[in-house]
């Protein structure tokens, strides 16, 4: 993929955001590639309940998480190198605490509904670590290092799907989806120790003054997280309840499809538009680097939804196998999600550049809850197929979210999409 390629895509006419474009959206395509290839193994070899119980023990641990979980990777992103400097300690601390808050609260939840084995374990400390090391990966990120970030990352990602696929091979069963997430932690820590990555932090005591600023600088972002988090978790909680573990298996395999086009932008879309938005742009700059951006974007997921649609009924047999068959209109239905998931995205992005978090939350978010509660409230009373039906209030979440935000972004005539 050129360079020529990903600066039309987005349209930014800055040279070096161009370069780091193209190695992030060139690692989201072998990581891609990599999760497909390892997913045609899987399925041969797991049973559709297999996949179903991981996600439901993924959507509960991340539902603890929400509730607690501080941004801190999103916060040190943005921040400037003053605000950096003087309350990097106080993050650290705060990362620390929120583990072992999530670690009470998701262990008791898993004991609660009698999944609490040692496959959620390995999840469990999966998540936790995740969020110590997202710190250090986004410290690493404001050096703009993005070349030699999306070969770790993309190198990390490898290996996880290295070991599902082999242990998968080997027999040890299910384990491999719970496991493989540890192996891409650990690769991410060694290789930032290679590339001296890791930055030490000293910590301290949080008094009540920084509690206070603390919540005042992050209570946007907890919020936004903690709707996003709790918004995917409830989704696959809804679909478990209503189709059990086989069906909510389906949906989580139509969802990864569907996803598909999202994780080859996602990179540039998210993270290097903070980055780039917070740091790199006037205003004025910004608003029209997001309009053409979502121009471009509109033109590629739309022939995403084509592909998908022709070669979905045809493709998904003969790949997985029959008895994946029930994934097809499960996919179909989410095909409004693979037009808006993205872009919302790049919206999201937007705000939080923008410190325009309330626009995102009280439009975005509740576009994406009022779409899918409204649909999961009327397969539940019409008594409609539950992971078909879901599927479309995740699609519906994801276009109402999209729209509006758009809408309100662009509202004034000088940001006018035309």
């Amino acid at each position: 993929m050129s360079f020529r390629f990903v600066g039309k895509l987005l349209k930014f006419t800055n040279a070096n955001v161009a370069k780091h474009a193209a190695w992030m959206m060139s690692g989201a395509v072998i990581q891609a590639a990599a999760a497909f290839a390892t997913n045609l193994v899987l399925v041969r070899v797991l049973l559709p309940e297999d996949f179903g119980r991981f996600a439901i023990v993924m959507a509960n641990i991340g539902l603890a998480q929400s509730i607690v979980s501080v941004p801190i990777g999103t916060v040190v992103l943005r921040a400037s190198e003053e605000e950096l400097e003087q309350k990097l300690s106080l993050y650290a601390a705060v990362n620390i605490i929120q583990n072992v808050t999530v670690l009470v609260i998701a262990s008791s939840v898993l004991l609660s509904i009698q999944k609490f084995d040692l496959r959620a374990i390995l999840l469990l400390i999966s998540f936790i670590s995740s969020n110590w090391i997202s710190v250090q990966m986004n410290l690493y990120e404001r050096r703009f290092v993005y070349g030699k970030l999306s070969i770790l990352e993309t190198l990390a990602h490898l290996l996880g799907h290295i070991f599902a696929i082999v242990g998968a091979l080997s027999g040890i069963g299910s384990v491999v989806l719970y496991g493989r997430e540890l192996v891409r932690q650990i690769s991410l820590i060694l290789g930032l120790r290679y590339l001296n990555g890791l930055q030490s932090i000293k910590l301290r005591w949080l008094r009540l003054e920084d509690w206070k600023e603390l919540l005042k600088t992050i209570h946007g972002f907890w919020l936004d997280g903690f709707l996003e988090s709790s918004f995917g978790r409830l989704v696959i909680l809804t679909v478990g309840s209503l189709s059990g573990e086989a069906g909510a298996g389906y949906f989580f395999q139509a969802q990864r499809l569907a996803i598909i086009p999202h994780q080859f932008l996602q990179p540039v879309t998210q993270r290097l538009a903070i980055n780039y938005f917070s740091h790199k742009s006037s205003h004025d700059k910004q608003t029209k680097h997001l309009a053409k951006g979502l121009m471009s974007l509109s033109g590629i997921l739309l022939l995403a939804v084509i592909i998908i649609r022709l070669g979905a009924p045809t493709v998904i047999p003969v790949v997985f196998g029959d008895s994946w068959r029930p994934v097809i209109p499960i996919l179909i239905a989410m095909l409004g999600f693979v037009l808006c998931a993205t872009m919302f995205n790049l919206l999201k992005g937007y705000c939080i550049a923008t410190k325009n978090l309330k626009t995102l939350i009280v439009l975005g978010r509740s576009g994406q809850y009022l779409g899918f509660l409204s649909v999961a409230t009327l397969v539940s009373i019409l008594d409609y197929e539950p992971s078909v039906g879901l599927a479309f209030g995740l699609s519906l979440g994801y276009l109402l979210a999209a729209v509006s935000l758009t809408l309100k972004i662009f509202s004034k005539k000088e940001y006018s999409l035309l």
